[in-house]
Protein backbone atom coordinates (compact mmCIF):
# COMPACT_ATOMS: atom_id res chain seq x y z
CA UNK A 1 0.00 0.00 0.00
CA UNK A 2 2.84 2.38 0.73
CA UNK A 3 4.18 1.85 -2.81
CA UNK A 4 0.83 2.90 -4.29
CA UNK A 5 0.76 6.00 -2.07
CA UNK A 6 4.30 6.89 -3.16
CA UNK A 7 3.37 6.57 -6.84
CA UNK A 8 0.25 8.71 -6.39
CA UNK A 9 2.22 11.40 -4.52
CA UNK A 10 4.98 11.32 -7.12
CA UNK A 11 2.41 11.83 -9.88
CA UNK A 12 1.01 14.85 -8.05
CA UNK A 13 4.50 16.30 -7.73
CA UNK A 14 5.11 15.98 -11.48
CA UNK A 15 1.76 17.57 -12.23
CA UNK A 16 2.69 20.81 -10.49
CA UNK A 17 3.37 23.83 -12.66
CA UNK A 18 7.08 24.62 -12.55
CA UNK A 19 7.12 27.50 -15.00
CA UNK A 20 8.18 30.83 -13.61
CA UNK A 21 5.67 33.68 -13.80
CA UNK A 22 6.32 35.96 -16.73
CA UNK A 23 7.24 39.45 -15.62
CA UNK A 24 5.68 42.20 -17.63
CA UNK A 25 8.26 44.36 -19.41
CA UNK A 26 9.32 47.38 -17.45
CA UNK A 27 8.87 50.74 -19.18
CA UNK A 28 12.09 52.36 -20.31
CA UNK A 29 12.58 55.66 -18.52
CA UNK A 30 12.63 58.52 -20.97
CA UNK A 31 15.40 61.07 -21.01
CA UNK A 32 14.76 64.14 -18.94
CA UNK A 33 13.64 67.05 -21.13
CA UNK A 34 16.10 69.86 -21.65
CA UNK A 35 14.77 73.26 -20.72
CA UNK A 36 16.43 76.61 -21.22
CA UNK A 37 15.59 79.94 -19.72
CA UNK A 38 16.01 83.14 -21.69
CA UNK A 39 16.57 85.74 -19.03
CA UNK A 40 18.97 88.08 -20.75
CA UNK A 41 17.70 90.86 -22.97
CA UNK A 42 20.53 90.06 -25.41
CA UNK A 43 19.30 86.46 -25.92
CA UNK A 44 17.93 86.06 -29.43
CA UNK A 45 15.66 83.46 -31.03
CA UNK A 46 16.06 82.36 -34.63
CA UNK A 47 12.49 83.48 -35.28
CA UNK A 48 13.68 87.03 -34.54
CA UNK A 49 16.60 86.72 -36.99
CA UNK A 50 14.80 85.20 -39.97
CA UNK A 51 13.37 88.02 -42.04
CA UNK A 52 15.91 90.66 -40.97
CA UNK A 53 17.24 92.93 -43.71
CA UNK A 54 20.98 92.54 -44.46
CA UNK A 55 22.81 95.67 -45.64
CA UNK A 56 26.28 96.33 -47.05
CA UNK A 57 28.77 99.06 -46.09
CA UNK A 58 26.91 101.61 -48.25
CA UNK A 59 23.67 100.77 -46.38
CA UNK A 60 22.19 99.21 -49.53
CA UNK A 61 19.94 96.21 -48.94
CA UNK A 62 21.54 92.91 -49.93
CA UNK A 63 18.55 90.77 -49.03
CA UNK A 64 16.61 89.27 -46.15
CA UNK A 65 17.70 86.36 -43.96
CA UNK A 66 15.66 83.39 -45.14
CA UNK A 67 17.34 80.59 -43.16
CA UNK A 68 20.24 79.84 -40.83
CA UNK A 69 22.91 77.21 -41.62
CA UNK A 70 24.72 75.14 -38.96
CA UNK A 71 27.57 72.64 -39.31
CA UNK A 72 27.70 69.13 -37.80
CA UNK A 73 28.86 70.47 -34.43
CA UNK A 74 25.82 72.79 -34.35
CA UNK A 75 27.98 75.90 -34.76
CA UNK A 76 26.64 78.74 -36.88
CA UNK A 77 27.90 78.36 -40.44
CA UNK A 78 26.12 81.25 -42.14
CA UNK A 79 22.86 82.80 -43.25
CA UNK A 80 20.88 82.06 -46.40
CA UNK A 81 19.57 85.24 -47.97
CA UNK A 82 16.68 85.83 -50.32
CA UNK A 83 17.64 88.56 -52.75
CA UNK A 84 14.30 89.13 -54.45
CA UNK A 85 13.78 90.19 -58.04
CA UNK A 86 13.30 87.90 -61.00
CA UNK A 87 16.13 85.35 -61.30
CA UNK A 88 18.28 87.57 -59.10
CA UNK A 89 17.79 90.66 -61.28
CA UNK A 90 16.36 93.73 -59.60
CA UNK A 91 15.25 94.22 -56.04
Amino acid sequence: MSVIAAVILAGAAFAQDTTQPVNSPQPVPSAAPNFITLDNSSDMLSSNIVGLDVRNDQNASIGKIQDIAFDNSKALKGYILSVGGFLGIGT
